[in-house]
């Protein structure tokens, strides 16, 4: 039996046991004040929500899915509100939060990009992320003029998952022609640039 096969019927055996519902999240929310407001063990949410690394239901998911024991769901319905409300994370913990993000920088990634029939140099910078002037910056652009199949160089911040999270892929790229070259583990004079075509 394989890993993913064992680890699937070990939750399939789970959701057996215990009739589940979902509720669809989209603020942080801790497990452990969620587990208290429905007075069930904070180890059973953990169970049913497995990609969940710490107690923190992450808010940066949009529609999150949380598992809950079916058994919550009518006392969820009655007060949902209040409950959420009193599961959520406060101001100051978000704050925290999002400074030990910001400090999770793992690297730069440099993206060469190879200019498309049609787009524009906003559109670019929507894509990946990051501010037009950057970008002028990186190519020694004066305006915001561009030409097909030229080559612009994007630098972007690579960072480490919020811990929240078991992530599907480490990059996800937007499309298959897109080329990320991962630029902090190597010495400067012996980054390879690749092309996006």
């Amino acid at each position: 039996m394989q890993l993913g096969e064992r680890y699937q019927s070990r939750e399939s055996a789970l959701a057996q046991t215990l009739p589940t519902d979902s509720l669809q999240v989209n603020q942080y929310l801790d497990l452990d004040q969620l587990a208290c407001q429905l007075e069930l063990p904070v180890e059973t949410l953990r169970k049913l929500n497995p990609s969940l690394r710490t107690t923190i239901v992450p808010g940066y998911v949009k529609n999150y899915v949380l598992y809950l024991p079916a058994s919550a769901k009518e006392h969820l319905s009655l007060q949902r509100d209040s409950i959420l409300a009193l599961a959520a994370l406060s101001p100051q913990t978000l704050m925290a939060l999002e400074e030990a993000w910001k400090k999770a920088l793992v690297g730069e990634v440099k993206i060469v990009h190879r200019v498309k029939k049609g787009e524009a140099l906003a559109t670019i910078a929507r894509r990946y992320t990051v501010s037009l002037a950057q970008i002028k910056k990186w190519n020694h652009l004066t305006s915001n003029v561009i030409h097909v199949n030229q080559k612009l160089v994007i630098h972007k911040p690579e960072r480490a998952f919020p811990p929240s999270v078991v992530p599907a892929t480490q990059i996800q790229l937007e499309s298959p022609s897109d080329v990320v070259i991962p630029t902090d583990s190597l010495p400067e004079d012996q980054v390879k640039e690749r092309l996006v075509e």
